[in-house]
């Protein structure tokens, strides 16, 4: 095995969407054994993988190189200490990414494609890491006033603060920036304007996350069919509706959490539920209405009595 002069991880993968490289490509999607080559993009992509492959074994002989060299160092002189490691930075990690994790690879670039026609308001990244593990959000993130507060958050992926280990040494904690945001508003607490912007943006951040198409679809129908209800012409309708979207959205992710197999199709409505929903939040705005009501009368009654009272007080002046 020839000898390599240099440390292979410091190797770049050359951009084989060049033009540089077109002759390659034409080959390579014309050869008969590659696999399902059929367009520039997937040709540079085989090239990539192939590249990063030669170069990881690379970096095992390299390895290997190294570590036969100093064998035979240490043979020389046995007293020759190995290479000092670098500085061991002592972090307690409060995350919940896997250690080591490599970083992702650039996407190769389709020099036909331009920016899109429209970009969607980005929401808080702690709503973007629950979609990504298919877990319940609030609606609000994904509102305007949510993006707006994305917007105004730093973007820093790693954050740190200076501790006290149990030992009494000094330490770093890494601290997750994907943090709940305090100004959160529940769902069934969501203005109706706020609610139908924020649907959209919402299935459009499930796209993103590459969930199943099927799961996109009923949740579109879903919200759907509760912003063309007929309740949604009067307030308390709209409140009704409100929460049922809700209690069923998270019910929807509790009981798919619990099962992996099957899940209830959220899509149609339960008039059932729903009138429920309704006959409560009527039963309470009655409610709301009589103790109005009550503290009006007493209200009424107490300057009522403060009246008499100077009444008297004037009489007794008078004598």
């Amino acid at each position: 095995m020839p000898r390599i002069e240099y440390d292979p991880a410091r190797e770049v993968c050359p951009d084989f969407t060049l033009p540089m490289f077109r002759v390659v490509r034409a080959s390579l999607i014309a050869y008969p054994d590659a696999p399902l080559l059929r367009t520039d993009g997937e040709a540079a992509r085989a090239l990539v993988d192939a590249w990063q492959e030669y170069n990881r074994q690379r970096r095992k002989e390299y390895k290997q190189q190294e570590e036969e060299e100093w064998a035979l160092k240490r043979k020389r002189n046995p007293f020759r200490r190995p290479p000092s490691p670098a500085p061991l930075r002592l972090i307690l990690d409060l995350t919940d990414e896997p250690p080591n994790k490599k970083r992702k690879p650039l996407p190769i670039i389709d020099r036909d494609r331009g920016p899109p026609d429209f970009i969607w308001p980005r929401p808080l990244r702690f709503a973007i890491k629950k979609i990504e593990k298919y877990q319940w959000v609030e609606l609000w993130y994904f509102s305007r006033e949510g993006c707006a507060e994305a917007k105004r958050t730093p973007s820093c992926d790693e954050l740190f603060e200076m501790v006290t280990t149990v030992d009494g040494r000094p330490a770093f904690r890494l601290i997750p920036p994907f943090a709940a945001s305090e100004n959160v508003i529940p769902d069934a607490q969501l203005a109706w304007p706020d609610f139908i912007d924020a649907t959209q943006n919402y299935l459009a951040s499930l796209s993103n996350a590459n969930w199943p198409q099927e799961v996109v679809t009923s949740m579109k129908t879903f919200f759907d069919h509760i912003a063309i209800h007929r309740l949604g012409s009067s307030e308390l309708g709209r409140r009704a509706l409100l929460t049922y979207q809700a209690r069923v959205r998270r019910e929807w992710h509790i009981q798919s959490e619990e099962s992996d197999e099957i899940a209830f199709d959220i899509s149609n409505i339960n008039s059932s539920l729903l009138s429920d929903i309704m006959h409560q939040l009527r039963s309470d705005q009655l409610d709301e209405q009589l103790e109005t009501l009550q503290q009006g009368l007493e209200e009424l009654e107490d300057r009522r009595s403060q009246q008499q009272q100077q009444r008297r007080r004037g009489r007794q002046r008078r004598r």
